[in-house]
């Protein structure tokens, strides 16, 4: 199985003694999101060129050859160390000296002042005078940002890829790169073949995730074919529990871990393991989801070999829709039942103190996603509440959870029978039915994992001057970078989160101004055509009206109302609480596998999918009908 390399990677060393200009040129440089570090001998240059890989090296003339030593010309020492040790790294040289300049002239490099260099100057030491170019903090700066921009080559990467918006989230820079990282270069080995580049734009910490349709439908067949030509499907569902497994035993270990007692190595070491079986479960669970990123391939398919024995679209929504619901209860029905066994326990007049305790121990993790704030006792007390008020409530909910899994068998089983479907048709279903599950059940694993992990960001964050939130929004080779030099400019961190756009390819992931590359690339223009009706596909059955709120990202949530409409691009567990309050699901994205069609299943509550445009023609305030039972919504 392929692996992604992280190798420890800072962008720009700086080597400069004098504060008066190396001040400056960081805090110039980390407010563009570039990381930059920052050493004030030749030695201390040296030793970080050999431990990490450096992009480019902004060099003065003269600084000492070891901390606290005496100031020399060490400019050409520098030069021909890296040749010594065979490290080809662009010289961006800013000094006063005349030697550089002399020395950069003859070696066709570009060099630049901080103040005049006069022909004085430059006769005083026996050299013929030429002009050099003075250059500010900033327009270093300008020229550091535009070559890494080039030696990253974002408009070849990004060139003949049309991207469209896939969905709006609250993510990290750590579970973005994991994720994107995976499938440009990792998910070959399962899928049959990689993704092209991915991009996010970052808005205050708010991801907009964007890939090339007509790329993600190459990936969503390679991987259909490998299910229905080659059997594969037996493969992913034994690959994603085993790979579950060590991933979930790896992640509950690191709460036990005595992280302080960890070397700066062994730290890097345990981040660089649980990136990587993070990643090798990826491998798998992504499968699923990637054949219903927008193409839908295998509800299309499911509804290509049924529809001859269903011709009626609608009966064919609604029994595609009972076929592929799980039999089996996700992470969040798990929660809700121990919850609902607290309440019966408690109103059976009982002490439920330690249960709780248990609970919250077990559970720590159920409000994440990418991140979150693990669970406490006051939150189950508050979820106790919300369940029910007496002890026939709770037992009313627990009958009411078994009784819905029996007659969800029953009703499979009246579909088979009515519609004569043959054992290669269930299979196809069962498959559909087993994706759903799959994709929450890696919702759970990865939601456990992440918080999991908090444990070892922490003492990293620590180490390194720095704060949790801060490692979860570094790339892996910075934080092993950081690692190495006990030092991290967390103010790339936080420019990064606040407006940078995010693009992986086969061979990194980086973030960069948007204010630099926004135009650079493609954004797939939508043309849909306005109408008083949507049309999509049926996720749960149901009719109702009510006023439309448009929820894509968590701020959104505070618009809601109980009864509300949820109208959404595509919906994520984080606006579960939004979708808890509203009274039906409407999205523009998604099929039969969505996250909105699993939990309208859950919930029991009206959802039509896919009907492409329903947050561009719906506006809050308006009043809707949902009719689910023939996946349309009527504007009333």
């Amino acid at each position: 199985m392929n692996k992604v390399d992280y190798r420890p990677k800072i962008q720009v060393l700086h080597v400069e003694d004098d504060k008066n200009f190396y001040k400056p040129l960081f805090e110039e440089l980390t407010s563009r999101g570039i990381y930059v570090h920052h050493v004030n001998n030749l030695n201390d240059a040296l030793e970080i060129v050999k431990s990490c890989q450096v992009d480019l090296i902004v060099s003065d003339g003269s600084f000492p050859t070891k901390e606290g030593g005496k100031v020399e010309k060490q400019f050409l020492n520098l030069v021909a160390n890296l040749k010594k040790i065979k490290k080809t790294i662009p010289i961006i040289p800013w000094a006063n000296s005349t030697h550089v300049h002399e020395y950069c002239k003859n070696n066709n490099i570009e060099s630049c002042s901080k103040i005049e260099v006069t022909r004085h100057m430059f006769e005083r030491r026996g050299r013929e005078y030429f002009p050099v170019s003075i250059k500010t903090a900033t327009e270093v700066a300008d020229i550091i940002e535009q070559k890494l921009l080039d030696r990253s080559e974002f408009d070849k990467t990004v060139l003949g890829y049309s991207f469209g918006e896939y969905y709006k989230e609250p993510v990290t820079v750590f579970g973005a790169f994991l994720a994107f990282d995976m499938r440009t270069q990792m998910f070959k080995d399962t899928a049959g073949r990689n993704y092209g580049p991915l991009l996010a734009e970052i808005d205050n910490g708010t991801f907009t995730i964007f890939i090339d349709f007509d790329d993600d439908k190459k990936v969503a067949n390679s991987i259909y074919k490998k299910i229905t030509k080659q059997n594969f499907f037996p493969t992913i569902k034994r690959e994603v529990f085993k790979r579950a497994k060590r991933l979930q035993d790896f992640s509950q270990s690191l709460r036990k871990r005595n992280f302080k007692s960890y070397s700066n190595a062994k730290l890097a070491e345990t981040y660089l393991e649980f990136s990587k079986i993070f990643m090798q479960m990826r491998t798998y669970t992504s499968l699923p989801t990637a054949m219903e990123h927008e193409s839908n391939t295998w509800t299309g398919f499911l509804k290509q070999k049924l529809n001859k024995k269903i011709k009626d679209e609608t009966e064919l929504n609604r029994i595609l829709s009972t076929l592929t619901t799980p039999s089996d209860l996700s992470y969040l029905n798990l929660y809700e039942l121990d919850v609902a066994k607290l309440g019966l326990k408690k109103f059976s007049g009982k002490s439920i103190v330690e249960d709780t305790k248990t609970l919250v121990k077990k559970w720590a993790f159920i409000s994440y996603t990418f991140s979150g704030t693990p669970l406490t006792v006051s939150d189950v007390n508050k979820k106790i509440k919300v369940l029910g008020k007496k002890k026939e409530d709770f037992e009313k909910f627990l009958k009411e959870s078994k009784d819905r899994l029996s007659s969800l068998e029953k009703e499979k089983k009246q579909i088979v029978s009515k519609y004569k479907l043959t054992k290669e048709e269930m299979k196809w279903c069962q498959i559909g039915a087993d994706i759903v599950y799959i994709k929450y059940f890696r919702k759970g694993i990865f939601a456990e994992s992440y918080y999991s992990v908090e444990f070892l960001l922490e003492e990293i964050g620590k180490r390194i001057k720095c704060q949790r939130k801060h490692v979860a929004n570094m790339f892996g080779y910075e934080v092993l970078a950081a690692l190495k030099t006990g030092v991290f400019p967390k103010s790339v961190v936080e420019e990064r989160v606040k407006d940078s756009v995010l693009l992986t390819d086969a061979k990194l992931s980086q973030c960069f101004r948007s204010k630099v590359v926004k135009g650079k690339y493609k954004i797939r223009e939508e043309d849909y055509s306005e109408s008083e009706m949507l049309k999509g596909q049926i996720a749960y059955k149901g009719n109702v009206t009510g006023k439309v709120t448009i929820v894509n990202v968590i701020e959104d949530m505070k618009k809601m109302n109980d009864g509300d409409v949820l109208v959404s691009r595509s919906t994520n567990p984080s606006l579960l609480p939004a979708m808890r309050q509203s009274s039906a699901f409407v999205t523009d994205a998604g099929g039969l596998t969505c996250h909105a069609a699993i939990v309208a299943r859950e919930m029991k509550k009206p959802c039509v999918v896919g009907t492409k445009n329903a947050t561009k023609l719906l506006k809050d305030g308006m009043k809707v009908e949902v009719d689910a039972d023939n996946g349309i919504v009527r504007i009333l």
